[in-house]
This record gives structure tokens, sequence and C-alpha cells, in this order.
């Protein structure tokens, strides 16, 4: 399919970019909040308008702040280095009139020779809209198309889309045939999942700090590894719910939570001199309870001692925490390009344990033989199981047809779960099992 146009959102703090780009994807996928500098990555997100496919940017507010350590400058750098990807720029302003920002902003996108669409937001007066002379100070900022609009209300998008239109060459909406593996990066604040995935990428795609909670939307990158699609999404930090005090903060916390909902394999990191905290626990009960397959990458394993063992590392983390006992794990180091080759194969190899489907013919023999040599113990009677069938995979279901269900107990249903993981290669991924009456 060919590449769609890019078209950026772009413009001073609290104008209402996340807003527009929202009530354009007709989805909250971005952070809207009063606060200033909310957004602090740019998100992607493909639309089509009248048949044809458009990808969408919106980026973090730009401000004169030229110190170096402020977060919101950091912001500015990405978003004035990042106009160079755009076909279309839609300049954002409100109706609070023009400010120095915007000016210097005009001035930017003039330098780089875009096509720009200045869009009027919070213009909530539907009588208003259509009277341009009630606008006529904005053609101050040199671009020819002016758009009043209420991205709330969602007013005036007809003439917007049509602008759109006119201004971007047009791309076929097709249909996508190549199947996207989608991996979420999870973890609690400050253990370099974004750094990670700037080291997967090699590039600096995701915005890095020492600050903690610096993500604060999941953001999904589309990449090609060994000829398959993966998109990974970045996520906000996982905070215990004491320590989230804010609404964007909640809001991140809730789209991390989702971000793994819609995973086809989890990269969890946790933070080496760390240790596993009891906010990792947790983490990966979610996982677990989610039912999603997942790799577990040990980072900065730099700042551990040359004496520490990667395997004892592992099996202490196993023992305290029975449910990751089939998760498979990398030691890895961010800063220091660590094993971080390892990870994308690991997780294919997982996706294919998750993905895989056992023939009816191997099940049954693999059935027989374990009768043969384990029975299921039961009262009252003999338990006997006479065949089995895979229902579903992602995550694999298996159903075992016998004569009392009710009766099998679940530490037998574990040990035949153990024993499917270790003849079928089920590394990372649960694997379900269900008992029905015959």
């Amino acid at each position: 399919m060919k590449k769609p146009p890019n078209i950026m959102i772009i413009g001073r703090q609290n104008v209402g970019k996340s807003t527009l780009f929202n009530a354009l994807v007709r989805k909250k996928i971005a952070i809207v909040s009063s606060q200033p500098g909310v957004t602090r990555d740019y998100i992607e997100k493909e639309i089509p308008i009248d048949g044809k496919l458009f990808n969408l940017i919106d980026t973090g507010g730009i401000t004169q702040d030229k110190n170096k350590n402020d977060m919101e400058y950091i912001v500015s750098l990405r978003s004035m280095n990042i106009i160079d990807k755009a076909s279309l720029v839609l300049f954002i302003v409100d109706t609070s009139g023009i400010t120095p920002m915007d000016e210097e902003i005009s001035r930017i996108i003039r330098k780089r020779n875009k096509k720009c669409l200045v869009v009027i937001n919070k213009v909530d007066q539907s009588e208003n809209i259509i009277k341009t002379e009630f606008f006529a100070e904005f053609y101050q900022l040199g671009f020819d198309t002016i758009i009043p609009v209420s991205a709330t209300h969602r007013k005036n998008f007809n003439a917007l889309f049509e602008a759109i239109l006119d201004n971007c060459k047009e791309t076929i909406l097709e249909e996508e045939t190549e199947e996207t593996i989608k991996m979420a990066i999870v973890g609690k604040p400050n253990v370099g999942k974004s750094s990670i995935l700037n080291k997967i990428l090699n590039a600096d795609r995701s915005l890095v700090t020492e600050i903690p909670g610096t993500t604060r939307d999941s953001l999904d990158v589309t990449m090609e590894h060994d000829g398959k699609s993966i998109t990974l999404i970045d996520t906000a930090g996982i905070r215990r719910k004491s320590k989230v005090s804010q609404d964007v903060e909640y809001y991140s916390v809730n789209r991390a939570i989702k971000s793994i909902k819609r995973a086809d394999v989890v990269l969890v990191i946790i933070s080496a001199d760390e240790g596993i905290s009891i906010q990792d626990k947790k983490i990966l009960y979610l996982i677990y309870e989610s039912r999603k397959s997942a790799v577990v990458i040990i980072n900065k394993w730099d700042l551990m001692s040359p004496k520490a063992s990667p395997s004892d590392y592992e099996k202490s983390m196993k023992l305290r925490l029975p449910v990751i006992s089939h998760l498979p794990f990398i030691f890895a180091s961010a800063k220091t390009g660590i094993r971080i080759a390892r990870i994308l194969p690991k997780a294919l190899e997982v996706y294919t344990n998750y993905s895989l489907r056992v023939p009816t013919n191997e099940l049954n023999l693999f059935i027989h033989n374990i009768l043969n040599k384990y029975s299921p113990p039961g009262a009252g009677g003999m338990i006997k199981i006479f065949y089995g069938t895979q229902v579903k995979e992602r995550p694999p279901l298996f159903v075992f047809f016998t004569n009392k269900p009710n009766k099998i107990k679940s530490n037998y249903e574990r040990f035949l779960i153990n024993k499917l993981r270790e003849r079928f290669n089920f590394e990372g991924s649960p694997v379900n099992l269900k008992f029905k009456k015959k």
C-alpha cells in the first residue's frame, strides 16, 4: 500500500491540538487536559477522508522557553524537527488572537516551505464560523487558507476536509493485507521503556529523558523485522493507584493497561538494580490475567556486579512469582546496547508459540501417552480422558473430553498444561485448558 500523506497538527500550547486530533480520528487517543504541555511525544493515526487515506500526526506544544533542562523545550525541539515529514500542516490557533508565539511558529512553517492551513479553534458560536471577517487578523500569519472550527463540537469540519483534500496528494484507501504483530512495551516509570524502544529502532523515535513519567500517551510505531510487520506500542509507566495523583496520570495508566489488552506480545521492562517490586508483580499479574504472551526484559544489567548471574536472577524471580515460570528472560542494557538485538527475535518466537495450532492427531497421541503414565487421580470411580482438540489460538485453548469433568483436580490440570508446554513449546504463551463431559 502506498504511504499516505502526513498531516501534521502544530501550534502553541493549549489551543486544542489534541482535542482536534481526537475529533478527526473519532477516538480518544491523545490525552486532553487543560494543563499545558500534556502531549510530550507525537502520535500518529491513519484516517480516511472521502475515500482517501491520510496519516494524522499530533505534536507536542511549542514553547519559547530556552532552558535546555526544561521538558517543554525538549518537546519544542522535537516538534520543530518533525515538520519536515509533513505534506500538510494544520496550524492551530484560537479565538484569543495572534500571539508572539503564533508569529514565531508561522515563520518556522514558512521557512520550511510547507503547505499550511490556519485552523482557528474554539469558535463555538455557529453563526460566527461562516463570518470570515471576524478572523481577518489571522491572515497576518502569511497563509492563504483560514478555517474556523470547534473541535469540541465538530463544527465546520466539512470545510476542513475539503481544504485537506485540495492541498494533499490523493491516496486511494486500500485494504490492508499484511498482518501486523502488536508488541506493547510496559513497566513502571523510569525503567527505560522508551530507551529500549529507541535502541530497537536504532533511532530517537520516542522522547527519552531522565524524568519519570515522560511518556504519557501510548505510541504506536510500525517497523519491519525479519520480513514481519511489527507495531511497537510504547506506553506510559504503570504506577500504583495511590501514586496516581493527577487526571493526566490516571489516563496514562489506563491507556497503558489498554495497550496490554490489545497487544499480541507484551515486553515487560524491569530495572535490574531495583529487582522485582510490588508494582512489577502487579503488572505481571495483569498480563497473566489478560492471557497475553510476554517476554521479560531485565534492563540496566550493566549496573549489576560482574559476578551477578542471570540464571540465578531468573530462578529467584520465578520462585517468587510462579505465574511467570513460562516466560523467557532477556538481560539487556539500553545504555550499552547489550542483548537488545535479541528482543525482537525472541518476541517473534513467543508470538509463534502464542499462535500455534496443534494438529488433532498429535494432541490425541500426547493425551494417550500421558494417560498411560499419569492417569488423573479421583475418588468414586475411574476418571477417563477420551480425546481432545484445540479450539482456539492467541492464546491456545484446548478442550479435553472426559467422563467426569468436575472431578479433575486443579493440580492435575496444571500438570497437563506443563506437559503441553514441554511437548509443543509454548514458551512465553499462556495455555488454557477446559474439560467437557463426553
